[in-house]
């Protein structure tokens, strides 16, 4: 992988990347606690959100909120060409403490409405907006402030196009959707295949193999990933790490501890005190 421009801060990360060769072994399964705007440039691929595939067209944007499970599928070989900007919540706290410029991204059920194309936009195209960010830049500082500035423009199309979206999902939801969902709703509760297949009257390779098409993992990667992530919210809330532990479904605290170390790179306790 190549990146062809990149800027990497705690609370804001900017890439402009290209693959020559892509292969699907080098994508992971995404969730984090920062909010995240796709843009496809070129290639060959899908991108898949909490079991909704979205197909892929130069120029579309993705947008998904925190905890919102996302993976690029690879299709073909074709160069693959994006950009990716991550951002923390905090940096609206001067210019939209009221935190409009987000409704795109909560005011929508998980998984749904992810996808913009650029027709979508009345003003300066997201492309365009993005292609600026990448422009020189003296210094580092210079750098930030020129991507804050068009990431703000950025929001504010994000913004106005939502108001007027139209993209209706079915109302029948598929049985990877329904699983989803459920699972989503049911975190501290018992999680086991044994029991998701019967309530959903599926059996277990079943589940797991639509499970997998769906989301691109899984489903016991899909649901620790969605428990530590909890967790984290939960510890962030100044709630006690055996409690969060307890309310995100796990019941060994020692494999709770063990994991959450693995993904996050520091302990519960750790990740509570530095907020």
């Amino acid at each position: 992988m190549s990146e062809l421009c990149v800027y990497r801060k705690d609370d804001l990360q900017f890439t402009h990347n290209y693959d020559t060769h892509p292969q699907q072994k080098d994508f992971f399964l995404h969730i984090h606690d920062q909010y995240e705007i796709y843009c496809f440039l070129s290639g060959n691929a899908e991108y898949l959100v909490e079991g909704n595939a979205y197909a892929l067209k130069p120029g579309c944007i993705l947008i998904m909120r925190p905890s919102e499970v996302h993976k690029v599928r690879i299709i073909s070989e074709k160069p693959y060409e994006r950009y990716v900007i991550q951002f923390a919540d905090s940096l609206l706290d001067a210019v939209d403490p009221e935190r409009y410029l987000l409704k795109a991204f909560w005011d929508r059920p998980l998984g749904q409405k992810n996808r913009y194309f650029p027709t979508e936009f009345e003003k300066m195209r997201p492309m365009e907006l993005l292609d600026a960010m990448c422009a020189p830049a003296e210094n580092e500082q210079e750098r930030r402030l020129k991507i804050l500035s068009y990431l703000y423009s950025l929001l504010e199309q994000l913004y106005t196009a939502f108001l007027k979206k139209d993209d209706p999902f079915s109302v029948q939801r598929t049985s990877a959707e329904k699983m989803i969902s459920y699972i989503n709703q049911h975190l501290s509760d018992d999680l086991s295949l044994n029991l998701l297949s019967e309530r959903f009257f599926l059996s277990v390779s079943q589940i797991n193999r639509l499970f997998k098409q769906a989301t691109g993992s899984p489903v016991g990667e899909y649901i620790l990933a969605k428990r530590l992530m909890n967790a984290r919210s939960l510890l962030r809330e100044g709630q006690p790490a055996m409690e969060a532990c307890q309310k995100s479904g796990f019941k060994d605290y020692s494999a709770f501890y063990r994991s959450y170390c693995k993904r996050f790179g520091v302990s519960p306790r750790e990740d509570m005190s530095e907020k």
